[in-house]
């Protein structure tokens, strides 16, 4: 839960740290970059493209109902904010033991496929930070 301190002028460092946001967006993009990109998405077990999350089912029984890192919703979904202002959930695809996004958001159909993308994480960029403890 946020702690309502947002540090001091002019860095406001204290603002969003690690455990006070469950969010991640992709970096580089416009108003311009195809609609269909996405821009906001639920945090992925690790920042990197593609992005996978685990099964909240699986870490749910075994840790109880706290949600961790990474952890799809109990449907196996997440939502996700497109360059279009659209958001919605996306129905994740089981390989191996990560679920990942699937073909039809990586690659749409009559559309050119999803470049790698940065993801910007606050919880992964606190960290590399100098000050960071």
């Amino acid at each position: 839960m946020p702690d309502k301190n947002l540090g001091t002028a002019p860095d406001y460092d204290q603002a969003l740290l690690p455990g006070e946001n469950h969010w991640m967006m992709v970096a580089g993009l416009s108003s311009t970059s195809p609609s269909y990109y996405p821009v906001v998405l639920e945090n992925s077990a690790q920042a990197s493209w593609p992005p996978t999350w685990t099964d909240s089912t699986w870490w749910g029984n075994l840790l109880g109902t706290k949600r961790e890192r990474g952890m799809a919703w109990k449907d196996q979904t997440v939502i996700i904010a497109y360059n279009d202002a659209s958001v919605g959930t996306v129905k994740l695809e089981q390989k191996g033991e990560y679920l990942h996004l699937p073909a039809d958001i990586l690659a749409p159909e009559g559309k050119e496929p999803l470049p790698p993308m940065k993801i910007l994480d606050i919880e992964v960029e606190r960290n590399k930070a100098p000050h960071a403890q």
